[in-house]
């Protein structure tokens, strides 16, 4: 839960708010995100996945954003 934590600041909320997905209309701004959470997954021993899901309209269901591995 630290390392969420610490990765978490690292992100603009309105910039991810922004990016809708891998084809959003701001590929330069979805590259800095991937390219930020691969960044954070080499510097964090023992983390294989990281990946940003968004909030959606039911509060049992979360929209994916991005992970390291999307480019």
């Amino acid at each position: 839960m630290a390392i969420a934590s610490v990765a978490s600041t690292r992100f603009d909320l309105k910039t991810l708010g922004r990016i809708q997905g891998h084809d959003d209309s701001r590929p330069d701004i979805y590259r800095q995100v991937v390219l930020a959470l691969q960044q954070i997954r080499s510097q964090t021993h023992n983390v294989k996945y990281i990946y940003i899901l968004r909030r959606t309209a039911d509060p049992n269901t979360m929209a994916f954003v991005a992970d390291a591995d999307s480019l």
